[in-house]
């Protein structure tokens, strides 16, 4: 769906976003599904495709929604993206400094997962700047949402739907949960944004239209979208 409408900007990002969270999946269900160390550490290579820039991603396409730093968007990108890339290569030659996985340790116990890991302090260090970014978007939506018509608004709780439950499978990392549940909750919101296209029309950018045009202008208008849509 977000395919079809890449013409738009959040569109492109939103494709983004949902092929990052599809590396996270894929290559979660390697890693369970590994029968020795290298599999293991293979499949956290293509976790770590997507898992350095699905939340970046996000707060980039919520900085598109709402309209927020459009002369300076370029520059905005090149800086949100610099800790996503730096996170990427760490984490491509974790086995030369040991920054994201300390170890990796057989799980006696039980065959699902194989192996155990000990978690670095980069790991610790990019888990705590995804919930930055997160609680970022959220907190550009707050005003945007008091201030939107009742479309916009609903257009914006699918948005944060969308980042809430992957956030919140996260969470039950830290309270103990062996299995990762993080890839299910971008299954989650997966679905959730297709609901939002479909029901909510979330790509056709809205909310950035109503600003760049009826805060300049005071004549009445009728404004389409890309697909001659009032």
């Amino acid at each position: 769906l977000s395919y079809q409408k890449r013409h738009l900007p959040v569109a492109r990002t939103m494709v983004l976003i949902m092929l990052g969270a599809a590396c996270y999946a894929i290559g979660y269900a390697f890693e369970l599904l590994s029968r020795n160390l290298y599999e293991v550490k293979l499949s956290l290579q293509i976790e770590y495709l997507g898992i350095p820039f699905v939340t970046t991603l996000w707060l980039f396409q919520v900085i598109q929604f709402s309209g927020t730093a459009s002369r300076y968007r370029k520059r905005l990108a090149l800086a949100l993206f610099l800790i996503p890339v730096g996170v990427f290569f760490l984490h491509l030659t974790n086995e030369w400094h040991h920054l994201f996985y300390e170890q990796y340790i057989l799980n006696d116990r039980s065959t699902f997962p194989l192996y155990k890991t000990i978690k670095g302090p980069w790991y610790q260090a990019h888990t705590l700047y995804n919930y930055f970014v997160i609680l970022c978007g959220f907190f550009l939506f707050i005003p945007m949402y008091w201030r939107s018509s009742r479309i916009v608004r609903k257009q914006i709780i699918v948005l944060t739907m969308g980042a809430a439950v992957p956030l919140l499978f996260n969470i039950s990392l830290w309270f103990g949960m062996i299995v990762d549940l993080t890839p299910f909750g971008f299954a989650v919101s997966g679905i959730v944004y297709a609901w939002g296209i479909l029901r909510f029309n979330l790509l056709r950018f809205t909310p950035l239209a109503l600003t760049q045009v009826f805060d300049t202008i005071r004549d009445g208008v009728i404004l389409l979208d890309y697909q001659d849509q009032i």
